[in-house]
């Protein structure tokens, strides 16, 4: 399945079991809403909608257009490598397991 793209301004958060995108950017994105369901996280409680891609919509987040969480990190690699006062990281999906140490 082939998708649009747009740039958005996201939030890497290890505390969230659920990726979220807001609403404006499914809509940018053309995704389409398959469930939904009452949500409680850390500001409250809220309407969210599953999407086909397996995140979850909301009307607003903050500052953020996306949330990634733990239902994507788990299935990748992520590093980080600080060298010469340079912060650099690498973000793979599918993760290579062990092969990569």
């Amino acid at each position: 399945m082939e998708y649009d793209t747009c740039e958005a301004l996201a939030l890497w958060d290890t505390g969230a079991m659920k990726s979220v995108i807001t609403k404006k950017i499914a809509e940018k994105l053309k995704l389409v809403p398959i469930d939904e369901m009452t949500m409680i996280g850390v500001t409250g409680e809220a309407k969210v909608k599953e999407i086909d891609i397996q995140a979850l919509e909301c009307m607003d987040m903050a500052n953020f257009d996306l949330l990634i969480g733990m239902d994507i990190i788990s299935q990748s690699d992520f590093i980080i490598a600080n060298n010469n006062e340079q912060t650099k990281f690498s973000f793979r999906i599918p993760s290579m397991g062990a092969q990569l140490i």
